[in-house]
């Protein structure tokens, strides 16, 4: 089955008292995330107290429904999350931080009008009684399970707080989750619920060293007891939360049944101590050494095709695969049923390639069951025939994908193909590409054919694998073929009045921060249509003295390592630093050096399979892709060369294309983000330096984008990078890789 969507918003909660009356009232957000009634006549301010309404997975159509009937009632505007699935995955902890809980939102028009409304909301006695979730931003009002409230933007140009007289910026909103009050506020609820709590074990005896992650519903810490140096893994689960119907702190929980009694085998973590603080719930557990999967297959020492990592990557893969194949196969002899295997529950130690098992909530002893309810399974390892397997066979069909992982992310297809085929296929051709050896591809098929097998089986063939023998596949479709079939699906998508490109027009004043606006970005992400934009929108002296002011300031920021910067993704810097060097003059030049070289300094990183950049200051992910990383920088520097007709960075720009010239197969076909912004550089890159060294590579790229696309109904789409959902515009669709095409053929690569 194919989930084929054009977009990811649709309606799909209302408040069961809404009246046609009602429908005049409603205003949208341009992602259609949030339906707004707005019932008041008054004027919100930029700024002041919001509230915020929270849920559970169980409650949230009740708590709609008494929001709505009170704010309608007592003519109050407000918003809330108006697709069911999105809102679940928000109430399970899948949102970000910021988000999270954030159901629904009242704009109270003053300071009396919050105070009225919040007492109110309080007072209602069915709002009263009903559960909901911790927002972590917000301050919780006396009590309540469900009411929150914070000081903010509710309106605006930009995200910053700004003192009412001297109207001088105090500080940007949305910089920190603490909760914050302006200098001039005082705190309209002095006492709560919260403020009396107090840990009897978290930062006492358990103390915290390093994060590991975190999300809403919980996290994960290195810690240690108090008084001791040796470090074990702490996790926490958040009260509400649920996945599924069953509540977060209830599956942690399960775990500590889990590893308890899986003690024996030294690939599960031991059990230490499990207590609770408040209505949160903790467990301690053993630290497991290991890479993710993912981190595993993103590792610099491992390249199939570089010669002289190839043999190491090839033993290192072949023993890592045949540790997990008999570690499960030992657990499944035991009767144990993992549930969910995804390549984040599974550690790989890069020293020893020996694998570890993470994550267990969802383990299942079978003696103790004679039917296995439904699993939360990790999207991108399971297919739609997955849950009507035996529950061994349903391990091992998973295990299939994720040893698909292992190699490339062409596991993740299964988001939008669900029956598997394209994820398959995608393999298939990495593994051709890449020059694996047909050993590998074997095992994985003849898992997927066969689930049901003893993996013993496939061990032995691993042990006995012929390195030499390598996999080879041939195209599926002819590139001819291929651009017809994106051509006439964009087509069809105008004929039915689909928009290909939503475009908004956007403006700037003279005091507007470019360095942290996010129609920056969207800017940024224009100009690969339409590399005139920056022009186009920054024409007048006045915008072009303040881009060159703000790329002075953005300079200092750099230098001086401001920290605001920390956390800013490095697109807002290119998209700062492009729009600079397309607008200035020969005498600015020195502002864009001084630009180039501090982010080259402070985000680029060498590596032995090339130069690639860091997505933010401190992140360890490495982005070859134009929106924050290799392609980005290369474009940049082209047009640095164009503008000023300066060679000087023409090294930097040969060394940089090296190092995405061998990515034939990134994890998706994006313009922006993908293997089409590889093919969009290195043509720019022929036509600037007039050099066919890498056409090559262009073809070899042009090859598999194919396998980036799906068929549905005779017409071919593109699937975006979320691997949800198909796009038909220019950064991540059909239009940006027909333009691609066109291209080629006119330079003469293809």
């Amino acid at each position: 089955m194919i989930n084929l969507n054009y977009q990811s918003s649709d309606t799909s909660l209302l408040p069961s008292d809404f009246q046609l009356e009602d429908y005049k009232k409603i205003a949208r957000d341009s992602k259609k995330r949030f339906l707004q009634f707005c019932f008041s006549n008054a004027e919100i301010p930029d700024q002041g107290f919001k509230i915020h309404i929270s849920a559970t997975q169980i409650n949230y159509q009740v708590i709609l429904d008494e929001v709505f009937d009170l704010c309608k009632s007592n003519l109050i505007d407000f918003k809330y999350i108006s697709n069911r699935e999105q809102l679940l995955d928000n109430l399970a902890g899948k949102d970000d931080l910021w988000a999270s809980g954030k159901f629904i939102t009242i704009y109270p028009s003053s300071l009396d009008d919050f105070k009225k409304v919040i007492v109110k909301l309080y007072e209602n006695n069915v709002l009263k009684v009903q559960d909901g979730i911790a927002i972590f931003s917000d301050r919780r009002y006396r009590d309540s399970n469900v009411i929150f409230y914070r000081y903010g933007r509710l309106k605006g140009p930009d995200k910053w707080i700004y003192n009412p007289i001297t109207k001088l910026k105090e500080y940007r909103d949305y910089e920190s989750m603490e909760y914050r009050l302006p200098a001039w506020v005082d705190e309209p609820f002095p006492d709560n619920s919260d403020d009396s709590k107090t840990c009897k074990y978290f930062f006492k005896k358990i103390i915290p060293t390093e994060g590991l992650n975190s999300k809403p519903s919980g996290a994960t810490f290195l810690a240690h007891v108090a008084g001791s140096e040796e470090e074990f893994v702490l996790k926490n689960a958040h009260p509400g939360y649920m996945n599924l119907g069953v509540a977060c702190t209830d599956s942690l929980k399960n775990e500590a049944v889990n590893i308890k009694r899986m003690m024996k085998f030294d690939f599960i973590p031991n059990y230490i101590a499990d207590f609770s603080e408040d209505e949160d719930y903790f467990l301690c557990e053993e630290k497991k050494c290991g890479l993710s999967v993912d981190d595993y297959r993103a590792d610099s020492h491992h390249n199939f095709i570089d010669k002289k990592l190839r043999k190491k990557t090839i033993n290192d893969y072949r023993k890592s695969i045949t540790d997990l194949l008999k570690n499960v196969q030992i657990l499944h002899d035991e009767r144990i049923f993992l549930g969910d295997i995804s390549s984040e529950n599974v550690l790989v130690d890069p020293e020893t390639n020996l694998v570890s098992f993470v994550d267990l909530e969802q383990s299942v002893f079978l003696e103790d069951h004679s039917k296995i309810a439904f699993f939360a399974r990790t999207e991108g390892f399971f297919d739609e025939n997955t849950p009507f397997l035996a529950p061994i066979a349903q391990d091992n069909q998973q295990l299939a994908y994720l040893l698909i992982s292992f190699f490339c992310r062409g596991n993740m297809f299964l988001l939008i193909d669900h029956s598997g085929a394209m994820t398959i296929n995608f393999f298939k051709q990495y593994a051709s590409t890449h020059n694996l050896p047909k050993v590998f591809v074997d095992v994985i098929m003849d898992l997927l054919e066969d689930p049901n097998q003893r993996l013993d089986n496939l061990v032995e063939v691993l042990d006995k694998m012929d390195c030499e023998n390598l996999y080879n596949s041939e195209d599926l479709v002819s590139l001819d073929d291929f651009q017809y079939e994106l051509v006439k699906s964009v087509y069809l998508a105008m004929i039915d009045g689909i928009q290909i490109d939503d475009k908004k027009t956007l403006f700037f004043e003279e005091d507007t921060d470019l360095i942290f606006n996010e129609n920056m970005v969207s800017i940024y992400k224009e100009y690969l249509q339409k590399p005139t934009i920056f022009n186009d929108i920054f024409f007048e002296k006045k915008m072009h003295n303040h881009v060159i002011s703000e790329g002075k300031r953005l300079v200092e920021m750099l230098k001086d390592g401001d920290e605001r910067l920390a956390e800013t993704s490095l697109v807002q810097v290119y998209a700062l630093l492009l729009c600079t060097i397309k607008i200035a003059s020969p005498s600015e030049k020195i502002i864009i050096d001084s630009l180039i070289n501090y982010t080259q300094e402070k985000y680029m990183e060498s590596t032995i399979n090339g130069r690639f950049f860091r997505i933010t200051e401190y992140s360890t992910y490495l982005s070859p892709y134009f929106a924050d990383g290799t392609a980005g920088m290369i474009n940049i520097l082209l047009e640095y060369r164009e503008k000023f007709h300066d060679t000087k960075y023409d090294a930097s720009i040969l060394d940089l294309v090296n190092s995405i010239s061998q990515e034939h197969m990134p994890k998706n076909s994006s313009l922006y983000r993908g293997l089409g912004s590889f093919i969009y550089v290195l043509q720019k890159f022929k036509k600037i330096f007039k050099s066919s060294k890498r056409d090559n590579d262009i073809r070899e790229m042009f090859r598999n984008l194919p396998l980036y696309s799906i068929v549905s109904n005779g017409n071919r789409y593109m699937v975006d990078e979320s691997f949800r959902r198909i796009s038909l515009d220019f950064a991540d669709g059909n239009a940006g890789i027909i333009f691609l095409i066109e291209q080629a053929k006119q330079m003469g690569i293809l």
